[in-house]
């Protein structure tokens, strides 16, 4: 466990940086278009790429993979799984061109179809083809990144993989500073930012796999058996896994109807409901995948229960202070990082109010990533599939009663109450299967409730008490700080006088590490 904790800071590190990164990439956006209807635009076209470039880079397209490519590693050795792996890369090449190609000569017809709206305006229709043609070229790109993570992360190199949205990220932050200004109107600059991005990507990815001899002089077995395995794993994988990020699709597709600036609040809202699922639960799962798959291939259930019970409470452990931070913060956040230029006190308004409502299914997206990877890993993605299939219909429904009277709110509320329901069919379903203690998880929860509750009145409280010391409110970057350092020193103190279980695990993975 000692391995798994070094693994996860690595990744989490990483991530942190990434995710960082992309906050100030997103401050970028946010000062130079606000929430306009040039970013509803390019947030609605970005959805699709950022769905696969979230798949690839938290690892989801990975679990389908990881699994297939450990058993042939493991059984029959590196040559038979090396050939697996470069056929793999063939098919989705070769697949992931196609489809680019369909895509940009069918994108006047697909926003015809599904954005109606748009056809009122002929500017509006004209820069939403636009946009989705010039970044289609990065479901290519991103295709080849998800099999080079997957073969990387199989063989425990987590670093490289891991640092390739940073890559990403800096990809985007260069041609909003430098490139924008010189398309008319600047926002196709971001979108070419997105493809090139793609390639950077993929480019720091081949050499550490010509190292490692993947892609060297070895036979390409294109019917590979592990190829038919890896595809027939892959749709129900991508929606059981990303049923989220297909919730949002959906909520950006409904809030494309609403006034203006509302698709950029619903992205805006997600890029910090991301910051702590990334950091946290990704970054577990990331790491305990290959673990599980390990274990699968020995039939050694009893190995993986205490990792998947350690893995759920610290998720837990983490991710509620987390929730309780971001209620309590959400628009001293929402302005310190976005309230710039364009993006005006409207849009900060919009996007806390539809924060506040995607933040009480953070627990549930959270648990799902990790409960997952355990289905995955023994080969069971049918079960992912239903319940994904399942939070998808519930979240399309509750939009559909909900958006009416909640607007933009309504449709957050419906993502994280789907959310909940997929963690609690997987949970329920892997608790029938193998038995273990839902009670020492449910106790470890309320614990973490309970003492997150103590932070939140005892920040709100303190930072009420300065600003009247002071006869002015503080200013709002010393506000967040101190708020976020007084939360951590108050949650793991009041942890530390209740001797919390999980407090005692950390510190002795800390110690063995």
């Amino acid at each position: 466990m000692g391995k798994i904790l070094k693994n996860t800071f690595s990744v989490s590190l990483t991530a942190f940086l990434s995710r960082m990164l992309g906050v100030l990439r997103d401050v970028l956006i946010a000062s130079m278009f606000g929430a306009s209807i040039s970013s509803d635009i390019f947030f609605l076209c970005f959805r699709i790429p950022d769905f696969f470039r979230k798949m690839f880079s938290e690892g989801i397209l990975s679990s389908s993979f990881v699994p297939v490519f450990s058993k042939y590693l493991s059984r029959e050795g590196e040559k038979s799984a090396f050939e697996m792996a470069n056929a793999v890369f063939v098919f989705v090449s070769i697949f992931s061109m196609i489809a680019t190609i369909l895509g940009i000569i069918l994108a006047p017809f697909v926003v015809k179809l599904f954005l109606p709206q748009f056809l009122s305006n002929s500017y509006e229709f004209n820069l939403t083809v636009l946009l989705s043609r010039i970044m289609m070229p990065y479901f290519i790109f991103v295709s080849m990144l998800a099999v080079c993570m997957g073969i990387l992360n199989s063989m425990k190199s987590f670093k490289v993989p891991a640092f390739a949205p940073i890559i990403f990220n800096l990809v985007i932050i260069f041609f909003a500073f430098n490139v924008c200004d010189y398309f008319n109107p600047p926002i196709i600059g971001l979108a070419v930012g997105v493809t090139a991005g793609g390639i950077v990507q993929i480019a720091l990815q081949i050499p550490f796999l010509i190292k490692k001899k993947v892609f060297g002089m070895h036979k390409i077995r294109l019917f590979h058996l592990g190829v038919l395995e890896f595809f027939r794993r892959l749709i129900p994988s991508v929606i059981g896994a990303s049923s989220f990020n297909i919730n949002l699709l959906i909520a950006s597709f409904f809030a494309s109807y609403l006034a203006k600036g509302n698709i950029s609040a619903l992205y805006y809202a997600d890029r910090l409901i991301q910051l702590p699922m990334v950091l946290i639960s990704s970054s577990i799962a990331i790491v305990l995948l290959p673990v599980f798959s390990k274990n699968s291939l020995s039939h050694e259930k009893s190995k993986y229960l205490p990792v998947l019970l350690q893995g759920l409470k610290s998720v837990f452990f983490l991710i509620i202070p987390a929730m309780a931070g971001l209620i309590l913060l959400r628009e001293p956040l929402i302005r310190l990082f976005f309230y710039h230029g364009a993006f005006d006190l409207v849009a900060v308004k919009n996007t806390s109010s539809c924060l506040l409502y995607l933040i009480p299914g953070l627990w549930a997206y959270s648990g799902v990533r990790v409960i997952i990877s355990v289905f995955y890993a023994f080969f069971d993605t049918t079960t992912p599939l239903k319940a994904g299939l399942m939070s998808i219909f519930f979240n399309f429904m509750l939009s559909i009663l909900l958006v009416k009277n909640m607007g933009l709110r309504g449709l957050a509320l419906a993502i994280s109450i789907s959310g909940i329901i997929n963690f609690l069919i997987l949970f329920v379903k892997l608790n029938s299967i193998t038995p273990f203690s839902v009670k020492d998880i449910v106790i470890s929860a309320c614990r973490a409730i309970f003492v997150s509750g103590i932070m939140y009145f005892a920040i709100k409280i303190l930072v009420f008490w300065m600003n009247n010391m002071l006869d002015s409110e503080m200013p709002i970057v010393i506000n967040v700080a101190m708020s976020v350092i007084i939360g951590v020193l108050i949650y793991f103190s009041v942890n530390v006088l209740i001797k919390s279980p999980e407090i005692s695990m950390l510190k002795n993975k800390i110690m063995n590490k």
